[in-house]
């Protein structure tokens, strides 16, 4: 778990750097973060529907890690271009982790990792949700 915490390590969010992105343009930010809050719920949904083949020890077709794989992408490509930078490192290791368990379906330790950094995942969210408020 202590590789997984260092993986993803980063600050939750820059508003400066944000900031500096949108030319200082409040109202810009409020779209954004709009956008962010309608569209990562989805793709959270997917990477959950994901886990829970996980979980019940099924081995996963070929669909579900692809979904996996592509709702993980879109999330760490948002969550960077809206410098939730750890929220990106955490999408970014679901990505990778899936990448390496479609070639290795059956590796159980890439498995409980995705079901730890969905967990981690989730409760990311959960602050972001409290910052753009």
């Amino acid at each position: 778990m202590e590789d997984i915490i260092r993986e993803i390590d980063g600050k939750r969010f820059d508003k400066t750097e944000l900031l500096d992105k949108v030319d200082g343009d409040e109202e810009v930010l409020e779209i954004l973060f709009d956008s962010m809050k309608s569209q990562v719920p989805e793709y959270l949904e997917d990477i959950g529907e994901a886990v829970k083949v996980f979980k019940a020890r099924n081995s996963p077709d070929a669909s579900v890690l692809d979904k996996l794989r592509s709702a993980a992408h879109t999330i760490k490509g948002s969550a960077y271009n809206l410098c939730f930078h750890r929220m990106g490192n955490i999408a970014k290791a679901i990505e990778f982790t899936t990448r390496s368990l479609i070639t290795d379906t059956n590796n159980t330790d890439y498995r409980e990792r995705l079901i730890k950094l969905d967990l981690i995942l989730n409760d990311e969210w959960k602050q972001l949700l409290l910052i753009m408020k």
